[in-house]
C-alpha cells in the first residue's frame, strides 16, 4: 500500500515537472479566447439650431419683427484665442512702419581718420560718422518695413461671427430697422443715447450702417460731434476690434445680413 501510494506521488510530481518544462507557446495554445462583443450606439443626427434676432425701429427701439440667423452666425462660443489673433492682425496692419535713421554710411562726413591709431594717448576712433560720437550714425536704428501679418480668411471670418456672437449673448447687440432721423441736431441723437444707455458712462455705442445715403445725413452730421459717445461706420470698413471695444452694437439688418454673407460663404474651390 505504501509502494504504491508513494508510486502515485511520484507520477503526479514527475507529471508536474512535465508541464513546467512545455513552452510557454503550448501552454497558450490550450487557452480560448473569447472576444467581447461592442456595441456602438449611433447619436441620431441634430436639427440645425437657429437664433431669432428681434429687429427693433430707431430711435424709438419699438419690436417690429424678428430674423432667423444660423447658429453658426450668431450662436457660437466665446473664443479669446481667435478674437485675439484677429485683433492683433488688424493692428499690424494699421501700423505706418515709416520711422527711419541714418546711419553710418547715410551720416554727411568725410570718411577721414580722426586721429592716428596710436600714440596720442586717447580711445581709438574712426571716422566722424562713427555711431559712438555725438551726431554720428544710429547703431542698429530702425528703417521703413512691413509691420502687416497674415491671417487665413477662415478664420478672420470666424473671429467676425464669433464677436458679434458674444455680443448677442451678452445683450449687447440691437438689431434696427433703418437709421434716420428727423433732424441731424447733436442734441438729439445724445438724448436718444442718454435715453438708452448708450451714452459714454456705459461704454459708447457702435452704429454700423449698410451704405453712405441721402437719408443718412442726419445721423452721420448729428454723430459726429459726440466723440467718445458714439460711432458711425460703413459695413465694409467695419473690423474686429469695433465690434469689441464699444459697450453696444447698433447695427442695420440689412448690414448684418451683408456680414452673414461674406463670413459664412465658402470660398470656390480650386481648378
Amino acid at each position: 500500500m505504501a509502494s504504491s501510494t508513494r508510486r502515485s506521488v511520484l507520477s503526479l510530481v514527475s507529471e508536474a515537472a512535465s508541464f513546467q518544462r512545455v513552452p510557454t507557446i503550448c501552454r497558450r495554445t490550450l487557452a480560448t479566447v473569447v472576444e467581447a462583443q461592442k456595441t456602438v450606439i449611433k447619436a441620431a443626427p441634430l436639427e440645425e439650431s437657429v437664433v431669432f434676432g428681434t429687429v427693433h425701429a430707431f430711435p424709438s427701439l419699438e419690436p417690429k419683427g424678428f430674423h432667423v440667423f444660423s447658429n453658426e452666425f450668431l450662436g457660437l462660443p466665446t473664443r479669446k484665442d481667435i478674437l485675439h489673433r484677429a485683433v492683433i492682425f488688424e493692428a499690424d496692419g494699421k501700423r505706418q512702419g515709416t520711422a527711419s535713421t541714418k546711419n553710418r554710411a547715410d551720416v554727411s562726413y568725410s570718411g577721414k581718420k580722426i586721429r592716428p591709431q596710436k600714440h596720442s594717448g586717447r580711445a581709438r576712433l574712426g571716422d566722424r560718422g562713427s555711431g559712438m560720437l555725438r551726431g554720428g550714425g544710429r547703431i542698429h536704428g530702425p528703417k521703413p518695413r512691413d509691420f502687416s501679418t497674415e491671417l487665413p480668411l477662415k478664420l478672420y471670418n470666424l473671429a467676425f461671427r464669433t464677436a458679434l456672437s458674444t455680443r448677442y449673448r451678452m445683450g449687447e447687440l440691437t438689431i434696427i430697422d433703418g437709421t434716420e432721423l428727423p433732424t441731424y441736431k447733436t442734441r438729439v441723437m445724445s438724448k436718444v443715447l442718454a435715453a438708452n444707455n448708450w451714452d459714454k458712462p456705459h461704454g459708447g455705442a457702435l452704429l454700423v450702417i449698410s451704405k453712405k445715403t441721402q437719408d443718412l445725413a442726419h445721423v452721420e452730421r448729428a454723430a459726429a460731434n459726440l466723440g467718445a459717445d458714439c460711432e458711425v461706420k460703413e459695413v465694409e470698413d467695419l473690423q474686429v476690434t469695433d465690434l469689441l471695444k464699444w459697450g453696444r452694437v447698433v447695427i442695420e439688418e440689412e448690414a448684418l445680413l451683408r456680414i452673414q454673407e461674406r463670413t459664412t460663404q465658402k470660398p470656390a474651390p480650386r481648378a
